[in-house]
């Protein structure tokens, strides 16, 4: 998609590699919530890469955190689920991640 970072995930402001706001970096959550939506519409063409950068993005608790920066707080339930269930909708196995 358009909105697409270069990393692989996507970001809350939908828009492409922003570099003008230093946090509209792309986050797990609105990576994982297009990624469910895509793939419910049956396009998988960016699959392999968000889930390459998802997987980047796993703490080593196994959980998955918001967003990576300086305001990082580590792992938390909402976003884990969301990066699970976006695994499973694109056929994963989150168990294997990371």
């Amino acid at each position: 998609m358009d909105a697409q970072d270069g990393d692989g995930g996507w970001d809350y402001e939908a828009v492409k590699n922003d570099i003008s706001n230093v946090y509209d970096t792309s986050d797990t959550n609105s990576t994982s919530m297009v990624l469910m939506a895509l793939d419910a519409a049956g396009d998988h063409t960016d699959d392999a890469s968000a889930l390459k950068w998802l997987a980047t993005q796993q703490d080593t608790d196994g959980g998955f955190q918001y967003q990576a920066g300086p305001y990082s707080v580590g792992s938390d339930p909402d976003s884990t689920a969301l990066v699970v269930q976006a695994i499973v909708a694109t056929g994963g196995d989150p168990f294997a991640v990371g």
